[in-house]
C-alpha cells in the first residue's frame, strides 16, 4: 500500500514538472515570436524608408535632369534676382546687369521684363513697355512684385493703380503629386526637416475651406495692408486697399463676425484707454464699458488723419537689411517690419521659377525637405494663407494700439460694429426680468421684480398649516381600555387573579397607544413649523436674489443703451471709404 502511494506522488511530481517545463518553453517560444516579429516590422520599416530616400533621389536626379532643359530659363531668372537684389541695394552702374544676354534668353517669362522695369525705380522710374510686358505675361505675380519693389524705393505712387491686382486671391497650386516618391509625404522626415517647416507648409493653397466663414488673405496682401496703415504706400493706396479689403469682406459670411475674439463686442479696443500690454481692466465690467471703449476708439478714429505720406527712408533701410526674415520682435506695423516683407515678397516672386519650370523647382524643395536637406528658398511665400481670415485681421487690427491700422479698417468695421452694438441692445432690452420659485410641499410660489409672492405665500402657508394633524387611534385605544376594565371587573369580582393578567397589559397597551399617537401629532407639528421655516427663508433668499439680479439687469440695460447711443453717435464720425 506505502509502495503504490509513493509511486503515485513519483509520478505526480514528474507530470508537474514537465508541465512547468512546457509552459516555460513555451513562453520563451512567445518571446522570440514576438522579438521576431518585432524585428520584422522594424526591418520593414527601415526598408520602406530606404526605398523611399531611394525612390526620392533617383526622382531627384530626373527632375534636375529635366531642368537642364530649362538652363535658360533658370539663367534668366538668376540675372532677374540679381539685378533685383542690385537695385534694391542701390548700386550705382547698373549697365552689366542691364545689358546681361541671360535677360533676353526667355520671352515668357514675367520677372524679366519686371526687373527690367524697376531698374530706374530709385529716380521714380518705372519704365512702362517693360512693366505691360510683365503684367501681360502674369499679371497676378508681376503686380504685387513692383508694388513692392517701387514700395522699397521709395515711389509707391508709380504702381498705386496696381494695388487692386495684388489682392485677386491668388494661392499656390500647391501640385507636387507626381514621380516614384509621393509616398514619402507620408513618412517621418529627417530632423534637419524641421528647420524648413516654413518652405514646406506653404504648399497648400489660400483658397478657403467651404466650412471657413471668413476668406483667407495671402502673405502678399497682408504685407500690402500692413504697409498702407504704416505709411509707406502713400495717401493714394488707402481708398484703393480699403476697397479691395472690404471686397473681401463681403464674402464673409455673417457667422464669421460672431465666432470667437472676431465678435466686436467680446473684447474691448485698447486704442482709447491702454497704453501698454498689461491685462484689460474693461474686460471684467461687461458690455457696457466694452461699447464706452467702443465709443472712444470711434471719436480718435473719427479725428485721425492716416500718415499717407510717410515713406521708407534711409533708417528703416539700415535697420532692415536684405535678409527677407522677420525677426517677430518689433511691431509688425513699424516700416522696418513692413519693410522686411515687402523684400519677402520681392524674394519668394523671384525665387518661384518660371512657367514651365514652376512645378518641378516646388517638388524638388518637397524631396529635399524629406531627404532631410533644407530648402533655401520660400518659393510659395507670397500666395500662401496669413494667420487668420479677413474678419479676424480686421477685428485684430481695430482692436490693436496702433491708430492707423485701426483706422485703415474702421469704415469696413463699422457697419458690422454698428449691427453688433444694435444686436445685443435689441437682445438685452428684450430680456424677461429675473424670476424663481419657491415650493412648499405641493404649492410654488413665484418670486418675480414686481411681485415678491408674499399674498401666494401667505395662501400657501394658511392652507399647509390648516391641513389636519394626525390624532390617537381612539377605536384602538377604546378597544384595548374595555378589554382591560372587563378584566380587572372581573378579576375583582372573582377573586380570581388570571384575569389581571389579561387586565394589565390590555391598560398598559391602551396607554401606549394613546401616548405614541400623541407624540406622532407633536413631531407632525414640528415638522410643519421647520418647513414653514424653511420656507420663509427660501422665499427671503429669492427676494433677494430675484431684486439683485433686477437691479443688474437694469443697470446693465441702462449702461448698453447709454454705450449704444455713444456708439452710434462716434461712428458717424467714421469717415466712410472713399
Amino acid at each position: 500500500m506505502s509502495s503504490d502511494w509513493s509511486q503515485n506522488r513519483a509520478i505526480n511530481d514528474l507530470e508537474a514538472a514537465i508541465s512547468a517545463q512546457a509552459a516555460a518553453a513555451a513562453s520563451r517560444q512567445r518571446a522570440v515570436e514576438r522579438r521576431i516579429a518585432a524585428v520584422q516590422g522594424d526591418m520593414v520599416t527601415k526598408v520602406n524608408a530606404l526605398t523611399f530616400q531611394l525612390n526620392a533621389l533617383v526622382e531627384l536626379g530626373d527632375l534636375r535632369d529635366e531642368l537642364t532643359l530649362y538652363i535658360p530659363m533658370r539663367r534668366a531668372r538668376d540675372a532677374a534676382v540679381a539685378l533685383t537684389r542690385a537695385v534694391l541695394r542701390g548700386d550705382g552702374d547698373l549697365t552689366y546687369l542691364r545689358e546681361s544676354p541671360d535677360l533676353a534668353s526667355d520671352g515668357d517669362y514675367w520677372l524679366v521684363p519686371a526687373a527690367l522695369a524697376i531698374v530706374d525705380g530709385r529716380q521714380g522710374v518705372l519704365h512702362d513697355d517693360a512693366a505691360a510686358t510683365a503684367l501681360r505675361l502674369d499679371r497676378g505675380r508681376a503686380a504685387p512684385f513692383l508694388v513692392a519693389v517701387t514700395t522699397l524705393l521709395g515711389h509707391p505712387e508709380l504702381t498705386t493703380h496696381l494695388l487692386g491686382d495684388c489682392f485677386d486671391g491668388r494661392g499656390s497650386s500647391g501640385s507636387t503629386a507626381f514621380g516614384s516618391a509621393d509616398g514619402l509625404a507620408a513618412e517621418p522626415s529627417a530632423p534637419a526637416a524641421s528647420s524648413s517647416s516654413s518652405s514646406s507648409s506653404t504648399r497648400s493653397s489660400t483658397t478657403p475651406s467651404p466650412a471657413s466663414p471668413s476668406p483667407a488673405v495671402t502673405n502678399t496682401e497682408r504685407t500690402i495692408w500692413r504697409a498702407t496703415a504704416a505709411g509707406v504706400l502713400g495717401a493714394d493706396a488707402v481708398p484703393a486697399v480699403q476697397r479691395a479689403v472690404g471686397d473681401r469682406l463681403a464674402g464673409a459670411r455673417a457667422e464669421a463676425w460672431t465666432e470667437g475674439a472676431a465678435n466686436p463686442l467680446a473684447e474691448a479696443p485698447r486704442l482709447g484707454h491702454l497704453t501698454s500690454d498689461g491685462p484689460d481692466p474693461i474686460a471684467s465690467q461687461g458690455t457696457g464699458a466694452i461699447l464706452g471703449a467702443w465709443a472712444t476708439w470711434a471719436e480718435r478714429i473719427g479725428e485721425h488723419e492716416l500718415r499717407g505720406g510717410r515713406a521708407v527712408g534711409p533708417a528703416d533701410l539700415g535697420s532692415a537689411p536684405l535678409t527677407g526674415t522677420p525677426t517677430g520682435d518689433d511691431d509688425p506695423f513699424s516700416p522696418p517690419a513692413v519693410h522686411r516683407d515687402l523684400e519677402r515678397v520681392v524674394m519668394s516672386l523671384a525665387g518661384e521659377g518660371g512657367p514651365r519650370e514652376r512645378e518641378m523647382l516646388e517638388r524638388i524643395d518637397l524631396l529635399q525637405t524629406h531627404l532631410g536637406k533644407a530648402a533655401d528658398r520660400e518659393a510659395q511665400w507670397w500666395s500662401a494663407p496669413h494667420a487668420g481670415g479677413v474678419v479676424e485681421l480686421v477685428v485684430r487690427d481695430a482692436r490693436g494700439r496702433d491708430i492707423d491700422a485701426a483706422a485703415l479698417v474702421a469704415p469696413l468695421l463699422t457697419p458690422q460694429l454698428r449691427t453688433a452694438t444694435d444686436n445685443h441692445r435689441d437682445r438685452l432690452l428684450a430680456t424677461p426680468p429675473p424670476s424663481t420659485a419657491v415650493r412648499l410641499v405641493g404649492t410654488s410660489v413665484a418670486v418675480t421684480a414686481t411681485d415678491d409672492g408674499e399674498v401666494a405665500a401667505e395662501r400657501a402657508r394658511s392652507s399647509y398649516l390648516s391641513q389636519p394633524l394626525p390624532k390617537p387611534n381612539l377605536v384602538a385605544v377604546g378597544v384595548l381600555a374595555a378589554v382591560g376594565l372587563v378584566g380587572a371587573i372581573l378579576a375583582a369580582t372573582q377573586v380570581s387573579p388570571g384575569w389581571l393578567v389579561l387586565a394589565v397589559p390590555m391598560l398598559v397597551a391602551a396607554g401606549v397607544v394613546y401616548l405614541r399617537g400623541l407624540q406622532t401629532a407633536r413631531a407632525e407639528k414640528e415638522r410643519r413649523t421647520q418647513a414653514v421655516q424653511r420656507f420663509a427663508d427660501a422665499l427671503h433668499d429669492a427676494r433677494a436674489k430675484v431684486r439683485s439680479e433686477a437691479d443688474a439687469l437694469t443697470a446693465d440695460q441702462e449702461s448698453v443703451r447709454l454705450g449704444h447711443a455713444a456708439v452710434a453717435e462716434s461712428l458717424a464720425r467714421v469717415r466712410p471709404v472713399a
